[in-house]
């Protein structure tokens, strides 16, 4: 497995709002990557507003957004798509933040061990020729998948209309060629939870700028059966990305309990039985504690 080349990766100007990013000067390689790996099972759309870090008031630098991502939500593995950086760098840093580990392609796919189910991390060219290689690679891996099965990442395509918001519409043949390929390679779409749009685009003449679903994740039949409470949540973007990062888990979704509130009625001060009532409560409640 070839790493990542260390040059910068220019960009063109968009000409048209109505396709979802432009390809990069330099190229696309000819093959999408498309890493594969076993997991340990150990590790809906609630909204329509399009939630940035700046919204909360997030100013951090990269490197400090990621490491507050890692100590809120504690992934056992993160997956960054277009990087334009040395390898090496990410490796350093990734280090840093206390990982062991970092595989890098832009090219071939990898296999490695476990014993519970496949994850595929995606990310699709803007260029439809290389989308359908990557495609057709994964009807591939589908045919001969008898296990769980995950994949999830940027698929520059959306599944239907309402996808998108702003530009110019949204082409229903590029929808219904996305589902096609879903269906082709026995994949569902596992939804999410948080922001419904996770791309947002340039600014455009007119201030007009456009948002679509392009990152999600998927599955096939066997992971959700064996993971049937698995979910998808979409975070808060952060400056420097144009992109919101999703984490997945195989797990329920915890359920965090609110801190119960202390609440005092003013009016009990004006029982002459109140005082002892607090002392004698008080007393009771030390000695369940302390057993003196």
């Amino acid at each position: 497995m070839s790493p990542v080349p260390s040059k910068e990766l220019g960009q063109v100007d968009v000409v048209r709002p109505n396709i979802p990013r432009p390809p990069n000067k330099d190229g696309t390689p000819s093959v999408i990557s498309s890493s594969l790996t076993k997991q340990d099972d150990n590790m809906g759309w609630d909204s329509e507003f399009f939630e940035d870090a700046n919204d909360q008031g997030s100013v951090g630098t990269p490197e400090s957004d990621m490491e507050i991502y890692i100590t809120v939500h504690k992934p056992v593995m993160i997956v960054i798509v277009e990087t334009r950086c040395d390898p090496l760098k990410l490796e350093r840093a990734f280090n840093l933040l206390g990982y062991d580990g970092l595989v890098a392609s832009d090219t071939q796919g990898f296999a490695g061990g476990g014993e519970v189910w496949y994850f595929t991390p995606v990310y699709a060219s803007p260029n439809e020729e290389y989308r359908r290689r990557l495609w057709d690679e994964l009807r591939v891996i589908s045919n001969n998948m008898k296990d769980a099965w995950m994949l999830a990442g940027d698929f520059n395509d959306i599944a239907c209309a309402e996808e998108k918001k702003g530009g110019a519409n949204a082409s229903t043949r590029k929808c219904i060629k996305f589902r096609e390929r879903m269906n082709a390679c026995q994949l569902l779409d596992m939804g999410a939870m948080g922001p419904k749009f996770t791309w947002r685009g340039p600014i455009y003449h007119g201030g007009q700028r456009i948002f679509e679903r392009l990152d999600r994740a998927l599955c096939n039949e066997n992971w959700r059966l064996v993971f049937p409470d698995g979910y998808v949540k979409v975070l808060t973007r952060v400056e420097f990305s144009d992109h919101h990062p999703i984490l997945i888990s195989p797990k329920e979704a915890p359920f965090i309990r609110a801190p119960r509130q202390f609440r005092f009625e003013s009016a009990w001060l004006l029982d002459n039985t109140y005082n002892s009532m607090l002392n004698a409560s008080w007393k009771r409640v030390m000695k369940e504690e302390t057993g003196v």
